[in-house]
């Protein structure tokens, strides 16, 4: 399972009874998880892109936040608990007509551990991080069925100026009550004008980094900005 740029998660409905029986913690990346990471997401992708874009991410500073899913098993070779690296995701920042906020892109998790609760785990618990540090919102570009229900909403992003179409599967979700305005433009390093990896023509928008639509929810407008290291899938395709 795996989600982000370029990416669609499995959709399924959360198993209680399987999450239960496995045995996992949330945590923030420390340098030791490098290599696993890069395993991690290479497994749960199977092309080297997105794992060459975690590297490229933590390398230029672009990591906004990084969580790993990790196994606490019991482990009877070393009379303790096991901490391999199941899951992992990453947030990096984006600005939209200038306001900052918040990219999900990727989130991936081994085979062996998908459809047991983690990548729901770590979403939820990235949401959390990023609410708690004020950030006032999240975009995603991941499977329609699957980001929903942590409240991402395709109609926020309608009129965003993207590289892809404003299409269910570009969604932004609301970390805070208030606009983003009030944090001033946090600039990112280059402007998206071409499709990543093929994806579409940009989508349209314009004007201030807020509206309304009808369900009274704020509307994000604006030119997308986000990291430098997204310049890297570019080659995805000869991958």
């Amino acid at each position: 399972m795996h989600g982000g740029i370029g990416s669609a998660p499995h959709s399924r409905k959360h198993n209680r009874a399987q999450h239960a029986a496995m045995d996992f913690a949330i945590r923030k990346e420390v340098p030791a998880d490098v290599s696993a990471i890069r395993g991690v997401v290479d497994a749960a992708f199977g092309t080297p892109g997105e794992a060459k874009l975690v590297d490229s991410m933590r390398e230029r500073g672009d990591t906004l936040l990084s969580l790993v899913a990790v196994s606490t098993k019991a482990d009877s070779d070393t009379d303790g608990a096991s901490q391999a690296v199941i899951g992992h995701i990453a947030f990096s920042r984006c600005t939209v007509g200038g306001t900052a906020g918040a990219l999900l892109a990727p989130l991936g998790v081994l085979p062996s551990a998908q459809r047991s609760g983690v990548g729901t785990a770590l979403v939820k618990q990235g949401l959390e991080e990023l609410r708690s540090r004020g950030e006032p919102f999240v975009l995603v570009l991941g499977h329609p069925k699957y980001y929903p229900k942590f409240g991402f909403d395709s109609a926020l992003t309608s009129q965003i100026k993207a590289p892809w179409p404003s299409g269910d599967a570009f969604m932004g979700i609301h970390l805070t009550a208030t606009a983003a305005s009030a944090r001033g433009n946090v600039p990112t390093e280059r402007s998206i004008e071409a499709p990543i990896c093929g994806a579409g023509a940009g989508g349209a928008g314009a004007g201030g980094a807020t509206g309304e639509h009808a369900a009274g929810k704020k509307l994000l407008r604006g030119e997308l900005k986000i990291a430098t290291a997204f310049d890297e899938m570019q080659d995805c395709d000869e991958h």
